[in-house]
């Protein structure tokens, strides 16, 4: 297992001191098999100079250290945007692989922030050690003000944020679950570390090695997205109904019967239902780019061919926005990724839409829903549709490349490592 630790103070082994605990925990999980990668700073807080190290070194305990470039008057932002910079690079780069797990220390603030995003883009949890429940102080220009954001808010989010929240003593374990994730179904696995240090690092290692990425329950949040799609559908269905009558005698003139197309999708939890569209193509032989109409094109283009799934929307089996509804055949081609795109709705536009429609290859959407699952809201739902509405003008991405819609998923072949 690859373990990312990002503690920017800690003294480093080979400076000695008394503040040694992620060298130590570093030490330890080497010691279990582990590869470990402990992001710090180059500046030590100290002796308030430059670190004299090499800026990415294996140490003699087996952990690989990276020295990340701090602004010493800005330590917290500054240290937490390179981390992430640097950490992605490397990633990309592959001279580092990406992380199982990552462990940040809380203060500061703002890693937990950048290791949230580095768990969207790696799919791996993350553990916050609390080694102060209370909230950071504001700079004293600060203290006669009223942030937007105050510092006591954001210390709630990265607790509640978190998928394991550790801490030496069962106080201080209590008061930043208090703060932060409560006792709901679903919050982050806590733990309480012992205080002598023969036992503390290895129940620290322990602990880490459990935790597994804390992911919303299929159909989380569904009540006040159904309240969000029942009001904005009734709200707006005099224009829409005008425009399904008139579509489906212009698909009538144009194409005869049936004027629907249904088929069998995969619904919320790879649930099947029968999507409604407008028909586009001619029945019998033929490939589909022979079989669309120019008729067909343009409700295509103009996504009028979407509308009678309004209908799925109001019985409940889709959502004014999530992923789009793909065949139940994909179901067994999905990996463990792609199939979490079933965690919410499927939606009649989604992130992945206002980012390419067909024009995206299967990965892109894929890594697009499944930003969606993990950041949905009613505020970004509100936000999806807007774009959709300029996308739909422009008429952007409607078709794959050299396709008269997009191509077949065979489903993404593993890469060897």
């Amino acid at each position: 297992m690859n373990v990312w630790l990002c503690n920017p103070f800690d003294n480093l082994p080979e400076e000695g001191g008394r503040q040694q605990r992620y060298a130590l925990l570093g030490r330890e999980l080497v010691m279990r098999g582990h590869t470990v990668v402990w992001w710090t700073s180059d500046f030590s807080p100290a002796t308030e100079t430059r670190r004299p190290f090499p800026a990415a070194f294996v140490n003699t305990d087996g952990v690989n250290i990276r020295l990340v470039a701090t602004a010493p008057h800005r330590a917290n932002i500054s240290f937490a945007r390179n981390w992430f910079r640097d950490a992605c690079q490397a990633v990309d780069a592959g001279t580092l692989a990406r992380p199982d797990r990552i462990v940040v220390s809380l203060p500061p603030l703002e890693t937990a922030g950048r290791a949230f995003q580095m768990r969207t883009r790696w799919h791996c949890p993350v553990v916050v050690d609390v080694q102060d429940a209370r909230s950071e102080t504001r700079p004293p220009f600060f203290k006669h003000l009223r942030p937007v954001l105050p510092v006591e808010r954001r210390t709630k989010r990265a607790l509640q944020g978190a998928d394991g929240v550790s801490a030496v003593s069962g106080s201080l374990l209590e008061r930043a679950v208090k703060n932060g994730t409560g006792d709901a179904e679903g919050a982050a696995k806590a733990g309480e570390l012992p205080e002598d240090a023969a036992s503390l690092y290895p129940a620290f290692a322990a602990f880490v090695e459990g935790v597994r990425i804390r992911d919303k329950a299929p159909g989380s949040g569904l009540f006040a997205k159904r309240m969000f799609d029942l009001i904005l559908v009734l709200a707006t269905a005099p224009v829409w109904l005008t425009l399904m009558a008139g579509t489906a005698l212009a698909v009538r003139i144009a194409l005869g019967t049936p004027v629907l197309f249904r088929q069998e999708r995969a619904g919320l939890a790879g649930r099947p239902f029968t999507l409604f569209k407008f028909r586009t193509m001619r029945d019998g032989e033929g490939t589909d780019e022979e079989r669309l109409t120019r008729f067909g094109r343009f409700l295509r283009s103009t996504s009028l061919d979407e509308l009678p799934e309004l209908w799925n929307v109001v019985r409940g089996e889709m959502s004014l926005v999530g992923p789009r509804p793909l065949h139940t055949r994909y179901l067994p081609r999905y990996n463990a990724l792609q199939a979490r795109r079933h965690e919410t709705l499927p939606g009649l536009t989604g992130w992945a839409q206002v980012h390419g429609r067909n024009a995206l290859s299967w990965e892109s959407k894929f890594a697009y829903d499944l930003w969606y699952v993990e950041h949905r809201s009613t505020a970004l739902d509100l936000a999806i549709l807007l774009r959709t509405v300029a996308t739909v003008f422009a008429r952007d991405g409607i078709n794959g490349q050299n396709e008269a819609t997009t191509s077949e998923f065979e489903g993404t072949q593993e890469k060897e490592t």
